[in-house]
């Protein structure tokens, strides 16, 4: 099996750090730190621009017709960068929308990065939503959901809800009447939210029982796929950073990178990467 990835997949990378570099300085990363979204206008029209929204949708749709593992690929590289996490949080809720066969041209809109959506599925100590207190009786939706990432910046959210004994999706507008949202503050400065929903009509149920409750498995899987992968661009430049300090840090008049045990520790660092 050959792991390693492919000349493309080689210059799709090369060309998103060249991005990347430019784009997410610390300057920038500093002052999106102060602003709600987590980012400016100007970034996200430009990572948009490039087609990294709809990167993995159908071409059909608006979309590049990448795999996903080109996909993952690319957020490596958004983890090397820090890049916001905002660009994850839409990707994963835009591939459930085409999964479960959404209206076409909101799908163009969130592949053209114009429109964005969230998944609303936990909440308060429940992870499961046939257990949890939001509900859809009568074609409306009641309940709360927590821990809705990007949520800030959502205009549409795919909603997690008890239908019955069973559990449905359905999609609602952020801005529709009975919807509100608050922010979360979290430890790791992600955007997350809270979203209240009194008596909302939603605006398309998605799916119901088996095909929704394998729906919620598949997007959660995704999402832990991309944020790994992220996290792997991170340990690469972590251990990139290390690496150059160690030759320039000096120590008993020579550089510590010398150092037997200091050269174990960079060496520990470098199979953790690889495996990971």
């Amino acid at each position: 099996m050959e792991l390693a990835p492919t000349p493309e997949q080689k210059e799709l990378q090369a060309s998103a750090r060249r991005f990347l570099e430019k784009e997410v300085t610390r300057e920038r990363l500093a002052a999106w730190d102060r602003t709600a979204e987590g980012y400016d206008p100007d970034f996200w029209r430009s990572a948009a621009g490039l087609g990294w929204m709809g990167f993995s949708l159908a071409e059909a749709i608006g979309g590049q017709g990448a795999s996903f593992l080109d996909h993952a690929l690319l957020f490596e590289e958004c983890g090397r960068a820090l890049a916001p996490p905002a660009i994850s949080s839409a990707v994963v809720a835009a591939r459930l929308l085409a999964f479960l066969g959404d209206d076409a041209p909101l799908l163009g809109a969130l592949a053209r990065g114009t429109e964005q959506a969230a998944l609303a599925f936990a909440e308060r100590m429940l992870t499961d939503p046939r257990r949890g207190t939001t509900r859809v009786e009568g074609g409306r939706l009641t309940g709360e959901k927590r821990y809705v990432r990007q949520g800030v910046t959502a205009d549409h959210v795919v909603v997690a809800a008890r239908d019955g004994d069973g559990v449905a999706l359905l999609r609602v507008r952020a801005s529709a009447p009975g919807v509100a949202r608050r922010e979360l503050r979290t430890f790791g400065g992600d955007r997350q939210s809270i979203f209240t929903f009194e008596a909302v009509v939603p605006d398309a149920w998605l799916a119901s029982g088996d095909q929704a409750a394998d729906a919620i498995v598949r997007a959660r899987d995704e999402a832990a796929a991309l944020a790994l992968a992220d996290g792997v661009g991170g340990l690469e430049r972590v251990l990139e950073t290390t690496v150059e300090y160690v030759k320039q840090r000096e120590q008993f008049g020579q550089p510590i990178g010398k150092f037997q045990a200091v050269q174990f520790r960079c060496a520990d660092m470098a199979t953790a990467l690889a495996a990971s």
